[in-house]
């Protein structure tokens, strides 16, 4: 038996379908993608490239920095006023790997907002630091450090500075940071020229302590 005839329509449409696959084999094949892939699920998965991690604001040094500050987690003596903070956090590149071994100098003031080396007439002691102390990253570049609550000081009769951590951040291959930590809702933080929201920790009470946490990141030289 004769098969029946093809109509000019189906003969026309099955030749258009045949191109466009025609067609659409050729695309993958010229983008090197070989033979188009039969359905399933995928055996590798697509890699997605990290965007990095923005580096941390700088910050003035102020007048105030010590060199010479012993290695301690604990900045404060027992005698010292004011809530007790536990800050911690990681240093990490823009990568988002951790920095083993970075250093991180901290020095502030205290509750009453007085540096140790704050009177000209009646310097510190030679060796002798208060609430200054250097902390070295572990393998994971995880840093803890312990302080007290710093006050907030005057700059000039009507202008204060809001309580503030000074810390300079050394790591082998990254550049060297100079920054501070403020403390959210402070109430001189709108009237400091040297603020920067994204500098702020956020205090929350833990017991009778108040904690932190605050990732420091840093660029490749």
């Amino acid at each position: 038996m004769a098969s029946p005839p093809i109509c000019r329509r189906s003969f026309v449409q099955a030749m258009l379908l045949e191109g466009a696959a025609l067609a659409a084999a050729s695309t993958v094949i010229a983008q090197g993608g070989g033979a188009p892939a039969a359905k399933g699920p995928a055996t590798k998965a697509i890699r997605k490239k990290v965007k990095p991690l923005p580096p941390t604001r700088q910050n003035i040094e102020g007048p105030f920095y010590r060199p010479g500050a012993p290695f301690r987690t604990r900045l404060f003596e027992d005698a010292a006023l004011g809530d007790v903070l536990s800050i911690s956090g990681k240093v990490l590149g823009t990568d988002e790997r951790p920095l083993t071994g970075a250093v991180l100098d901290v020095w502030q003031a205290s509750l009453e907002g007085r540096y140790d080396n704050g009177d000209p007439d009646h310097p510190p002691p030679e060796g002798q630091f208060q609430l200054r102390g250097r902390i070295k990253t572990d393998e994971e570049g995880n840093y803890k450090l312990q302080t007290v609550r710093p006050g907030a000081y005057k700059l000039t009769p009507l202008q204060y500075r809001p309580p503030h951590i000074h810390l300079k951040v050394t790591a082998s291959g990254h550049r060297d940071l100079t920054t501070q930590f403020f403390f959210r809702g402070d109430p001189y933080n709108k009237l400091d020229p040297w603020f920067k929201p994204e500098l702020a920790l956020d205090l929350q009470p833990e017991g009778k302590i108040y904690v932190a946490s605050f990732d420091i990141v840093l660029p490749k030289t």
